[in-house]
């Protein structure tokens, strides 16, 4: 898990995952369950995401 958040504006927290090889996704929550995923791509693994 790499960062959390409400991605698609519904109120409930969402999760973006990356793996070892840099492919991240975000996990669309409903509650406890995850209603759908949305593909991000590959980023290299050198870049982090920051909360500022």
């Amino acid at each position: 898990i790499v960062g959390s958040g409400d991605f698609n504006g519904d109120r409930k927290a969402d999760i973006l995952w990356q793996d070892t090889s840099g492919a991240r996704a975000i996990w669309l929550m409903n509650g406890t369950v995850r209603s759908s995923s949305v593909s991000l791509g590959t980023v290299p693994t050198s870049w982090s995401i920051r909360n500022y």
